[in-house]
């Protein structure tokens, strides 16, 4: 008989935008763990106010899009940010402070002497064939940083077009391989507390 979880083994916070930050909370839901975090003020993202972010996934709302991802950074205990092509906005700053509580672009992760442990996965790692295998470094970085609550931030969706991925297949769909690999990896974790 399955032991059932009385405490989730793991909580998932994000900023609530578009692309890797929703990708998140949608994968957490799936599985059945705790999701919350800090949305921007008016649970603004970039397809307007998203009040699901509340009322499906206990965010709150509060500052600019820069100090609710420093909050999400603060509050957490490690940071996994997603990354399909090395821009200068957000997903790059939001490494830098987790790295050492700067606003600069960084993109490298930075497991341990920083701020927050802080890891980060690039375009290979969310191509279908690597899914398995990224979604057991998620696993190895929870169980390594000793993570209760963690931090998923990333790139929004319309930042993370790239019409190089359009070449030679279907459209490239960020958001939906970032809840693919995270649905993936947060499972894993759930059926490790469980047995």
């Amino acid at each position: 008989m399955a032991t059932t979880i009385t405490t989730a083994p793991l909580k998932i916070i994000s900023g609530g935008q578009t692309g890797a930050d929703l990708a998140a909370l949608i994968a957490a839901k799936a599985v059945g763990l705790e999701t919350g975090g800090t949305a921007s003020e008016g649970f603004q993202t970039e397809m307007g106010a998203n009040v699901d972010l509340r009322r499906v996934y206990g965010l709150t709302a509060e500052g600019s899009y820069k100090a609710r991802t420093k909050k999400n950074v603060d509050d957490a205990d490690a940071t996994i940010v997603l990354l399909v092509h090395e821009g200068k906005g957000g997903a790059a700053k939001t490494i830098g402070w987790a790295s050492n509580q700067r606003w600069e672009c960084q993109l490298h992760s930075k497991l341990h002497g920083g701020y927050r442990p802080v890891m980060v996965l690039k375009a290979d790692d969310l191509e279908e064939e690597h899914l398995e295998e990224s979604a057991m470094k998620i696993v190895q970085f929870v169980r390594l940083t000793g993570t209760r609550v963690l931090n998923v931030a990333g790139h929004r969706q319309s930042t993370a077009f790239m019409p190089e991925f359009f070449l030679d297949g279907p459209p490239y769909d960020y958001q939906k391989r970032c809840v693919d690999l995270l649905t993936l990896a947060f499972a894993s974790v759930v059926r490790q507390a469980t047995t």
